[in-house]
């Protein structure tokens, strides 16, 4: 694949589109979990939802191109109603679709309508095997609510005879949930999920990204982090301060993240509005996607110190993915 060669290359200039969509169609949630920036209500980006039309100019741009469609990323996607439409749309391209959701809102009629969209892989966001553990993160939400829509959506698959959705348990690992790991794998057998994702709890939203500073960092990490080197996913915020990662920013080549407006942010970790660099309803792609902004990004990841000179976005002080040039952190 062309953009595959070019992301190895780290060639400033891309031949070639995205394959993998983050489209974020809403960034409104039901709950307020305290590691979250829509749950803590953060000021920055308005809040909305996208409308099908947005979706369908999107897909229509970039269908050809898109593997992978994740249909979710500040907010809870199931708010919105047109993301079942959005799914079959996306699978007349034959996409693979990606949701999730805590899924605290779901009804006999929805849960109907989700299998018949031909998702393929639905993430269930549920950090406990008991109400007190679940509900001490997901602030708003209903333990038991989410285990009865669990058991109805994989009973809808079963009277509809289908497959999809793969629905994937994910546990996101705190100092308050650690206990109840040992009583995952008995669960989910017996709830009939079809997989498990066991994850390190970070500092979700700016806060997992070193270069927007947050003064309560350090507090919010010692609450509610529990550092271990099992569970994958995880920022080592306590052994590695920098949250390096040795690969090269895969977003900037191969990755592609539109908000419910329209407007293209760098990365899926960013926030703020006045990072994005573009926006695909009041700009052509092709001009978006080689827009000084992202060759700029894509610079930093050349052999060239220099090339930190020519950079004028977030992303020359992002640490998340290490550069060529930099010095060796957190190695052995």
């Amino acid at each position: 694949m062309a953009v595959q060669l070019q992301y190895r290359l780290a060639t400033p200039y891309v031949r070639g589109y995205p394959y993998v969509l983050i489209i974020d169609t809403i960034n409104i949630c039901n709950l307020k979990c305290p590691l979250c920036p829509t749950g803590i209500d953060l000021p920055g980006r308005p809040k909305g939802r996208m409308d099908f039309s947005l979706f369908k100019k999107i897909i229509d741009i970039l269908g050809d191109y898109a593997l992978t469609l994740v249909l979710y990323n500040w907010g809870e996607p199931l708010l919105n109603k047109e993301i079942y439409p959005m799914i079959e749309y996306a699978k007349q391209r034959s996409i693979k679709t990606i949701v999730s959701s805590n899924l605290n809102i779901l009804n006999e009629k929805d849960a109907e309508t989700l299998v018949k969209s031909g998702l393929d892989r639905l993430i269930i966001s549920l950090d406990g095997t008991k109400s007190e553990t679940y509900e001490g993160y997901r602030k708003g939400g209903n333990y038991h609510r989410v285990i009865a829509n669990i058991k109805l959506l994989v009973r809808k698959k079963a009277e509809m005879r289908s497959s999809r959705p793969r629905i994937i348990w994910q546990f996101l690992v705190f100092k308050h949930n650690v206990q109840d790991i040992p009583e995952i794998k008995r669960m989910a057998k017996q709830l009939r999920v079809d997989g498990i994702d066991i994850f390190g709890g970070n500092l979700g939203g700016p806060r997992q990204t070193p270069y927007i500073g947050d003064e309560g960092t350090e507090e919010l990490a010692s609450k509610w982090l529990f550092p271990d080197r099992r569970f994958k996913g995880q920022f080592d915020y306590f052994s590695n301060p920098n949250y390096l990662n040795r690969n090269r920013c895969y977003f900037l080549w191969k990755t592609l993240t539109i908000n419910w407006d329209g407007s293209i942010s760098p990365c899926c970790c960013v926030y703020d509005p006045s990072t994005d660099f573009g926006n695909i309803k009041e700009e052509e792609f092709h001009q978006i996607w080689n827009n000084d902004l992202f060759k700029s990004s894509r610079t930093l990841f050349r052999k060239n110190k220099a090339s930190l000179q020519k950079a004028h976005t977030i992303c020359a002080s992002c640490k998340i993915f290490k550069k060529p040039w930099m010095e060796k952190v957190g190695e052995d």
